[in-house]
């Protein structure tokens, strides 16, 4: 399957009387960011979290959003598919942030705790 790509389906049913009903046709477009897994850890944090990401091998640029929706941290051409990259939370308010990664691919968010 390619990304972009317009593919047309339907379902065949059977029935236990082997009667066959068709649904209708159905279209599906394939998410160039299909296949990207974010995963932050530990959560909750307390002074750091490590960023893991898979399934691209594009640098990202990454943003720490606090609960009032102010941008607290910004980070440039992170390169966290080699493996991890840990973002110091230094003396961060406990509660909950949002982290946003911006890929070539789309953007992602994920909810992180502190402690």
């Amino acid at each position: 399957m390619q990304p972009t790509f317009i593919y047309y389906y339907r379902i065949r049913q059977i029935d236990i009387d082997n009667r066959e009903v068709y649904s209708e046709i159905k279209n599906a477009r394939i998410n160039l960011a299909a296949g990207i897994e974010i995963t932050v850890s530990p959560n909750p944090a307390t002074k750091f979290i490590n960023l893991y990401i898979t399934g691209t091998s594009n640098k990202a640029s990454m943003e720490l959003i606090n609960a009032a929706g102010q941008r607290i941290k910004q980070k440039e051409e992170v390169n966290a598919f080699d493996g991890v990259y840990k973002l110091m939370l230094g003396t961060k308010a406990k509660g909950i942030y949002n982290i946003i990664i911006h890929l070539s691919e789309g953007s992602f968010s994920k909810k992180i705790v502190v402690e």
